[in-house]
């Protein structure tokens, strides 16, 4: 809209506003006649009486302008202003307005109200009504009706003395603007009560234009995923929207198909055709194995008929049909869900309405078992904090303490709390974070161990405030509007650089703590082929590597960014469907990253070296964050909706435990001691809970001896080949329990590392015998990169380099000397007195009588090889020593 138009709209009264915003947006056109125009004549029937006589009025010329200068066949508003009105034009008292001079009808449809009043062939508009000043202005709304045909049309404004300007109008047909609109429909959900909503995308609108959304003939809402429901949208430059259509309950009954319309006022309505399903709501929490309840099926026609209630191959509801009442529901006996039922089955069912059937999915899922689970094998400590709605907590490794963020809004919003990490009671209370006076709730947390500085995010102020972490009474530093809806925070010690997650966009922020400023943003939608990568969930950075870990929540990617290494980006596929992946944890000995999903109730999880997916493990409803425990090789989660802190062993990939958290567990973090910290948002109480495993603490790594084979742990693994030389390489198969995953070989006697962190690969690793192994019986020991035996096998390497060699005849020690010729077969009783000579070979040494190893046939020409073999093995072991620094 030109700025002298928004100047003119300025000026209208509230009541004339709404009309106007739904109109086009055109450029108005004002027309200006100077005096001694020829005045029109008075409409037909009007009585004028005597004009009044009046002091002459300092006004501008008379002008007439109309905002919009073009409507659709189906009419529209038009806002006129106009000017110059003096002496007997403004003594009468009101003023007509005919359409094409008389000749177009303004037929009887409702002007706007308190404004106009029709009289068919022009409209009486009155002083008051056209907000008519002293100066000789006026401003009103008159609406076009529909039926005018294509082209212009001129308005007239006719007041006594000769006032008679006149505007011109455009009529165009509907279809000519958004001639390329769509609209399709979406998901179609129905709650608990029967209301139901439709999710609709329309392409190809009219920029600015105004939709509202009908059903059944009458105008309902659009309703946000959060927030109140709003009667229109308005369009945005893309020409794109989206938006839940909202039927109320009982109007939109299942198994029957509607049609939903989305009108526009510069567009062509547009329509969907749906079919609605009954609503399914259950007295469980979760519908989890072995958990017991009833179920409630709604939005059914009175006197449906339910058939079928269960997953799939089973039926939950045993004899006759269960009949709807006159609310269309119907609830069933206790249902005990089968331990055997499958995780992530969606429930199903059937009815007949007047004999025919009808089934249906609905969007409850099975969960995995949400009972407690092995809660004997934790120390378990808990206690409830006063301030509302707790939503995160971090650790100060250099103090030990704990800070715990809130999301309340009522009292203590916009601060966090300090705690003690033994008692967890609340030892500080931050001052308060405000944004334009108003306390600002504070949502993610993260510490700045380098700058001595405490992160939270202001998700509704879309940034970030900072606290002094050895004065959390200073005022902090709020810097709003820096990160869009920001959501987590994660601190490089190193550097001192904070990154912050958006939870609304596609972006990672980047803050100094040195400057306290914004100094980046990394796109992870900029990538080619990555543009879905949006919203930005949880993070989590590798401190040893510098390399920080997300998830998109529904992009169905994870993403690698190397903060340390000009932001490069490596991303990883999550599968096919969209989980509502959210938390991220990253274990740096197997280099599994663990994927916490909301929908699918489980971790998914990643080897970030092979790509590849390991495993899906079912852990608990509502999966919303993960956590990973270096001290005894474990993976907490945080079940949102089932109520439960879960773990999982890190290396068997499996669930080993289920902690009961009461209402909504949200956080879980670990510190480097092994204890885990997580917050709950109960009614009831929120709640910090510290949970540490009695488990003996493993470490990062496990040292490997000959004494790690053991007959327990062989295992099944093939070599093919038994016997080798140093140098050559071995395939070892039957590790398909490894694939995608790092592993590690080991040639024993003397352990000796052949292979580090190599990939396995279609359940199969190639290592080499190391060059100078000695010629013995050895083990190949295949670990995993914790250290632990996956299987082994025995290997002999053997060698078949010529020496001089001769019969040792020794007394049971090992003191003969090659012979000429002879056989170093290391037998007999006496001294090897035999006579240097060529050509021998060793064909073999048997164990004298005292049980020590027989001669080998080495002479000391080849000291110089049996040193290197030495400081080979030396190597290896060094190597194994050292290894652990990724």
């Amino acid at each position: 809209m030109a700025n002298s138009q928004k100047a003119t709209t300025q000026k209208r009264r509230s009541g004339s506003k709404a009309a106007y915003a739904a109109a086009s947006t055109v450029v108005g056109l004002g027309l200006v006649f100077g005096a001694g125009a020829p005045a029109l004549a008075a409409p037909a029937g009007a009585s004028f009486g005597e004009a009044a006589v009046v002091a002459p009025l300092e006004v501008s010329a008379p002008s007439v302008s109309v905002d919009p200068s073009q409507v659709t066949t189906d009419g529209g508003t038009i806002h006129i202003t106009g000017a110059g009105v003096a002496g007997a034009a403004a003594a009468r008292g009101w003023f007509a307005v005919k359409l094409d001079k008389g000749s177009g009808s303004w037929g009887t449809g409702a002007q706007p109200a308190g404004s106009v009043e029709s009289n068919g062939n022009y409209i009486q508009v009155t002083n008051e009504s056209a907000n008519l000043t002293d100066d000789g202005e006026y401003s009103f709304d008159v609406v076009i009706p529909a039926g005018f045909t294509e082209g212009d049309h001129t308005l007239h404004i006719l007041g006594d003395g000769g006032y008679a300007p006149t505007a011109t109008f455009t009529v165009v047909k509907k279809q000519e603007q958004g001639a390329d609109a769509t609209l399709t429909a979406g998901a179609v959900t129905v709650a608990a009560d029967g209301s139901t909503t439709v999710a609709v995308t329309g392409q190809g609108y009219t920029p600015g234009a105004v939709v509202t959304p009908y059903f059944d003939g009458e105008a309902v809402t659009f309703k946000p995923a959060r927030g109140a429901a709003t009667a229109t949208l308005t369009v945005p430059d893309s020409g794109s929207f989206s938006g839940n259509i909202a039927i109320a309950a009982g109007k939109a009954p299942a198994g029957s198909s509607y049609t939903a319309t989305v009108k526009s006022d510069k567009d062509i309505d547009q329509s969907v055709e749906f079919t609605a399903a009954p609503s399914v709501s259950s007295s469980l929490a979760t519908v989890s194995l072995n958990q017991t309840g009833t179920f409630t099926i709604g939005n059914l026609p009175a006197g449906a008929q339910l058939t079928a209630f269960g997953v799939e191959g089973e039926n939950w509801i045993e004899g006759a049909p269960l009949t709807a009442d006159e609310s269309g529901s119907v609830t069933t006996s206790e249902i005990t869900i089968p331990a055997d039922a499958t995780v992530n089955a969606p429930v199903i069912g059937s009815f007949t309405v007047d004999g025919q059937a009808h089934a249906f999915t609905s969007s409850l899922k099975i969960a995995p078992d949400n009972s407690a689970q092995n809660e004997e094998g934790y120390d378990i400590a808990s206690t409830v904090i006063e301030q509302g709605s707790l939503y995160q907590v971090a650790i100060d490794e250099t103090t030990g303490y704990l800070y715990v963020s809130s999301s309340a809004t009522g009292e203590g919003a916009g601060s966090i709390l300090k705690l003690d990490p033994k008692t967890l009671e609340v030892v500080e209370k931050s001052s308060i974070s405000q944004v334009d006076g108003t306390a600002d709730p504070v949502f993610g947390l993260g510490i700045d161990s380098k700058n001595k500085l405490v992160y939270g995010t202001s998700t509704r102020d879309n940034g970030v405030v900072i606290w002094d972490l050895n004065n959390l009474q200073a005022a902090p530093t709020v810097l709003a509007d820096t990160s869009t809806h920001s959501r987590d925070v994660a601190v490089d010690q190193t550097t001192g650089l904070a990154y912050v997650s958006s939870s609304a966009g596609s972006t990672v922020t980047v803050f100094d703590g040195a400057t306290k400023a914004k100094v980046g943003t990394i796109d992870l939608a900029a990538t080619p082929g990555h543009e879905s990568f949006t919203p930005v969930m949880s993070l989590d950075l590798d401190q040893a590597t510098g390399k920080l870990y997300t998830v998109s929540l529904h992009g169905k990617e994870a993403v690698e960014i190397d903060v340390r290494n000009n932001n490069s980006l490596r991303y990883f596929s999550l599968g096919e469907t969209d989980n509502s992946a959210s938390g991220v944890a990253y274990d740096p000995v197997t280099h599994n990253l663990f994927v916490a999903n909301q929908t699918s109730n489980d971790l998914t999880v990643v080897n970030v070296i092979s790509g590849q997916i390991i495993k899906t493990i079912p852990v608990g409803s509502g999966a919303l964050n993960v956590a990973y425990d270096p001290v005894h090789r474990l993976v907490y989660t945080a079940n949102r909706t089932g109520g439960t802190f879960s773990v999982v062993d890190a290396e068997t990939l499996t669930r080993i435990g289920n902690i009961e958290a009461g209402q909504n567990p949200n956080h879980i973090e670990v510190s480097a001691a092994g204890v885990a910290y997580g917050t709950t948002k109960d009614s009831a109480g929120n709640r910090v809970f510290a949970i540490t495993s009695k488990a003996d603490a493993k470490g990062a790594h496990t040292a490997v001896t000959e004494e790690s084979a053991t007959a327990d742990n062989k295992g099944s693994i093939v070599l093919d080949k038994s016997t080798v030389k140093p140098g050559d390489t071995v395939k070892v198969s039957g590790l398909d329990a490894l694939n995608g995953q790092q592993a590690d070989a080991y040639v024993a006697s003397d352990p000796a590392l052949v292979a580090d962190d190599a990939t396995v690969a279609d359940g199969t690793l190639t290592v080499t015998v190391p060059e100078g192994t000695t010629e013995d019986q050895h083990k190949l020991i295949i670990t995993n990169t914790y250290g632990t035996v996956f299987g082994w096998a025995d290997l002999t390497v053997s060698t078949d380099t010529d020496d001089n060699g001769g019969s040792g005849n020794g007394d049971g020690s090992d003191n003969g000397t090659d012979g000429n010729g002879g056989s170093d077969n290391g037998t007999g009783n006496g001294t090897g007195n035999g006579d240097n000579g060529t050509g021998g070979t060793t064909t073999g040494g048997a164990a004298n009588g005292d049980g020590t190893l027989a001669r080998t046939g080495a002479d000391s020409s080849l000291l110089l090889v049996a040193g290197g073999a030495a400081a080979a093995i030396a190597a290896g072991m060094i190597l194994a020593a050292r290894r652990r620094q990724h």
